[in-house]
C-alpha cells in the first residue's frame, strides 16, 4: 500500500471514530499534498458538516461536485451542505433530484424525504411522504425511517398510515422515547386519551421511569377532567424528583387547577429555590398572585421574570396587561411598550396583539389599534377566549367608524 493510501486509511479511521480534531488535521495534510483529490474533498466536506462549519462544508463539496459533478456521493454531500447554508428547500431538490435518478438509493430517498417535511407546506408534505415511501421500500428495518414516516403522515392527517409507521418504529427500538412520545401526542389531537394513556404506559415498561414520561400522563388525565388524579401524579413525580424544577411547576399547576392556592405558591416558591434565576417559576408565581388578585405581588414576581429572561414575550405580554389597566399614565406607558415588545418577540402570538390593541384603543391611538386589530384578524386558529373578544372589538371598530363618518358630515 502506498504511503499516500495508508495515510488516508488512517485519517478516514480516526473520522469514523470521531476523533474529528485529528481527522481534521490528517486530511488537511492530505489536501495539501493533493488539492484535487476526490476522496479527501468528501471527507473533509464530512467533517466541517459534522463539526456544523456550514461555509467550509459548502466549499469543499462544492470543489467536490466541479471535479465529478455525476458522482451520488459528492451530489448528497452537496445537498446536505446546502441546508446548512440555505436551508432546506433548496437541498430538498437537489436530495429529490439524486433519489429521482436512483430510487434504489437508501439515503437519497431518506435525506429527500427529511428536507421536505422541514419546508413545512402541505406541498412539501406530500413530496416527503413519496421520498419515505420509497426509501422504505428499499429498507423496512430502519427506525429513524419508520419514525419519519410516523411524522410525516400525522403533518398530512394520514393517522393510519402515521400509526402503523410509528407501531413499527417501536418494535425496532422499544427503548426510544420519542418515537412513544411523538404518538402520544397524536393521539391527544384525536382525542383518544385512554389509548394515549396505554402508550405511556408501555413506555414507563420499556424505558424506564422519567419525568417526561409521569408529565405526559398527568397532562392526559388534564384533558380527561381527572385533576385529583393530575394532583397525585404530580405529588408523586416531586417526591422521586425533589430537585426537578419542571415537576415542582407541574405541581403547582395542579394545585392552581383544583383551587388550592397556598400550596401553588408553595410549590412555584419551591421551585424559585431549585432555580433562583429562571423565568418560568416567577412567571406563574406571577400569574399566581393575579389570580388572587394580589396585584403588586404580581407584578414584582413578573418582573423577575422578565429580569431572567427578556426574549420570552408571555411574561412581558402580562405584566403589560396589568400596567395599562390601571389609572397610571406612567405605568399604561410602560406597559403599552411592554405589549409591543411582546408583539415582537411572539409574531405568531395573539394575546400581546389583542392587549396591544386595547392599549392603543384606551391611549385613543385608534388607527395604531386598528393596525394590530387587522394582525389578530389574519391569524388562524384564535383561541376562544381571544376569539371571543375579536368579535366584540368588531362591533367596537364598526361603531367608532360610523362615528367618524358621522362626524365628518
Amino acid at each position: 500500500m502506498s504511503d499516500r493510501k495508508e495515510a488516508l486509511r488512517q485519517a478516514q479511521e480516526l473520522l469514523n471514530s470521531g476523533r474529528l480534531d485529528e481527522a481534521a488535521e490528517a486530511f488537511e495534510q492530505l489536501l495539501y499534498d493533493a488539492p484535487n483529490d476526490l476522496t479527501s474533498l468528501v471527507s473533509v466536506a464530512r467533517l466541517a458538516l459534522a463539526l456544523e462549519q456550514s461555509e467550509e462544508a459548502l466549499l469543499f463539496s462544492q470543489k467536490a461536485f466541479e471535479l465529478d459533478p455525476e458522482s451520488r456521493e459528492v451530489r448528497i454531500i452537496r445537498a446536505l451542505a446546502l441546508e446548512q447554508n440555505e436551508g432546506p428547500q433548496s437541498a430538498a431538490a437537489e436530495m429529490g433530484q439524486i433519489s429521482d435518478r436512483e430510487p434504489q438509493h437508501f439515503e437519497a430517498g431518506y435525506e429527500a424525504a427529511r428536507l421536505y417535511h422541514l419546508c413545512d407546506t402541505e406541498d412539501d408534505f406530500r413530496k416527503a411522504a413519496k421520498y419515505i415511501k420509497r426509501a422504505l421500500a428499499t429498507n423496512t428495518f430502519d427506525v429513524d425511517a419508520q419514525f419519519l414516516c410516523g411524522i410525516i403522515y400525522r403533518k398530512l392527517g394520514g393517522f393510519r398510515e402515521s400509526v402503523e409507521a410509528f407501531n413499527t418504529a417501536m418494535a425496532l427500538s422499544p427503548q426510544r422515547l420519542e418515537i412513544y412520545t411523538e404518538l402520544t401526542d397524536m393521539l391527544s389531537e384525536l382525542g383518544e386519551f385512554d389509548t394515549a394513556l396505554a402508550v405511556l404506559n408501555e413506555a414507563r415498561r420499556c424505558c424506564g421511569r422519567s419525568l417526561e414520561i409521569s408529565t405526559r400522563q398527568s397532562g392526559l388525565h388534564a384533558l380527561k377532567g381527572d385533576w385529583d388524579r393530575v394532583v397525585f401524579m404530580c405529588e408523586r413525580i416531586t417526591k422521586e424528583l425533589p430537585d426537578s424544577l419542571q415537576a415542582w411547576l407541574n405541581l403547582g399547576q395542579a394545585y392552581t387547577m383544583v383551587g388550592q392556592l397556598d400550596d401553588a405558591e408553595k410549590a412555584f416558591l419551591e421551585g424559585i429555590q431549585i432555580a433562583p434565576k429562571d423565568w418560568e417559576p416567577f412567571y406563574m408565581l406571577g400569574n399566581l398572585y393575579e389570580a388572587c388578585e394580589l396585584m403588586d405581588k404580581a407584578k414584582e414576581a413578573l418582573r423577575q421574570s422578565i429580569t431572567f429572561h427578556q426574549e420570552r414575550w408571555e411574561p412581558l405580554n402580562n405584566l403589560g396587561r396589568l400596567l395599562i389597566a390601571g389609572d397610571d399614565t406612567k405605568d399604561n406607558q410602560e406597559g403599552l411598550a411592554m405589549l409591543e415588545q411582546a408583539c415582537s418577540l411572539g409574531p405568531k402570538a395573539s394575546a400581546p396583539r389583542l392587549n396591544l390593541t386595547l392599549a392603543f384603543l384606551k391611549s385613543k391611538q385608534t388607527h395604531r389599534a386598528y393596525s394590530v386589530f387587522q394582525e389578530l384578524l389574519g391569524m388562524e386558529s384564535l383561541p376562544d377566549d381571544v376569539a371571543e373578544q375579536v368579535e366584540r372589538l368588531k362591533t367596537e371598530f364598526a361603531s367608532i367608524q360610523t362615528e367618524n363618518a358621522n362626524s365628518e358630515l
